[in-house]
This record gives structure tokens, C-alpha cells and sequence, in this order.
């Protein structure tokens, strides 16, 4: 079961660095930032938070859920201090629902699923950034985590956390906003693709 990958892009960063590989039984990290950000992959913001009413669900490879489950589910994780690989993260303050993320985790898990692929680069060549971009959200701060073949959103987190990259990913205090989507596919080399994305606005 191939299950970890995580990307990051700050607008801040001063460093650059790329890892990744692994097999079905070995973890796969990619990690990712830069201090280049341009006008078209670091709009202004909309000034909108996106952040879903009571009684949204989203549908996670069959299995529909209200966002406020999926959204404690992560803010669980990120209420107590974390041990991510050798580093230890405090706890870190809840995480909002954002419509607009949601539309750009759910295009790449389709994407993913659809194309049996994975990666963070989408089969048009794109990047998160470029997927919240075009969603419509103006960010400064921006990260995925996308995992395959677990059966759901609880597994899904679980292998997250237990890795350095992804748990840091999901640990960060400085994102506020959050979605999480799945897609499966039948035929495909996961079934599922689970994508998370975690951001802060401009």
C-alpha cells in the first residue's frame, strides 16, 4: 500500500529541497519550498474564508461526512503535542473548513484516481499551488498530504501522523484552513486517493 506524500509551498521560505521514492510497502515523501512565488500562483486574497456551514458534508469515497467531523477528526491531531520523527510539535490551533480548498483536493484526487497516478503533480502538469489558485484561493502559505489506498479518512490521518513530513504538514501553526477529499477508482493502482490540503491566506 503506497500511502505518504506531502508538498509545501510558503511564500516565505528561503530554501528549496525535494525527496521522495518508495514502493508499495515503503513510504514516499516529496517536500517542497520556495521563495519565488509569482502573481498567477500567489493572488490577492478574496478577502472570503470559504469556511463551510453546519450541515455540509462531503463524500469520501462513498462514505459522506459533515465537514465538522472531518474537520475535528484533524483539529484532534493538532490539539495535543505531536512527536514528528525527531521533532516535536506544540499543539496547534483548530483548522477551519474552506470550500475553496475543498475544490482543489477534490480535483487532484480525481485527477489521481482517474489517471492512476501518484504524485502532487497533477496529470496537467499542475502543483497545489496552481489547484488553489485556481480555486480562487489567495494564499500565502499552502500544503498537501495525499495518501492511497486507505479505507478511510481515520486511516487515512492515522498513517499521516505517523509520518515526519506529513505529521509536520499537518502540525504547522501557521495554516488556518483545511480540506480533505477522496476519489476511487476500481481499476486503478490505489482505489482511493485521499488529498489534504492545508493553506493560509494572504
Amino acid at each position: 500500500m503506497k500511502y505518504l506524500h506531502a508538498w509545501a509551498f510558503m511564500a516565505a521560505a528561503t530554501l528549496a529541497a525535494c525527496g521522495g521514492g518508495g514502493n508499495d510497502d515503503t513510504a514516499a515523501v516529496e517536500s517542497q519550498t520556495s521563495s519565488t512565488p509569482s502573481a498567477a500562483t500567489a493572488p490577492a486574497s478574496s478577502g472570503s474564508t470559504g469556511t463551510a456551514a453546519a450541515g455540509v458534508t462531503a463524500n469520501l469515497c462513498g462514505t459522506t461526512l459533515d465537514v465538522a467531523q472531518i474537520v475535528a477528526k484533524i483539529n484532534a491531531v493538532r490539539s495535543v503535542s505531536q512527536g514528528c520523527g525527531f521533532a516535536t510539535y506544540a499543539a496547534a490551533a483548530p483548522l477551519a473548513w474552506n470550500a475553496k480548498l475543498a475544490v482543489a483536493a477534490d480535483r487532484h484526487s480525481a485527477d489521481l484516481a482517474s489517471h492512476s497516478l501518484f504524485s502532487h503533480t497533477g496529470s496537467d502538469g499542475s502543483t497545489v499551488a496552481d489547484r488553489v489558485s485556481a480555486a480562487g484561493y489567495g494564499w500565502w502559505m499552502v500544503g498537501e498530504n495525499i495518501a492511497g489506498g486507505q479505507a478511510n479518512a481515520d486511516d487515512a490521518i492515522k498513517v499521516w501522523v505517523g509520518s515526519p513530513d506529513h505529521c509536520a504538514n499537518l502540525m504547522n501553526p501557521g495554516y488556518k484552513d483545511v480540506a480533505l477529499a477522496c476519489s476511487y477508482a476500481a481499476g486503478s493502482a490505489y482505489q482511493r486517493y485521499w488529498t489534504l490540503v492545508l493553506a493560509a491566506q494572504n
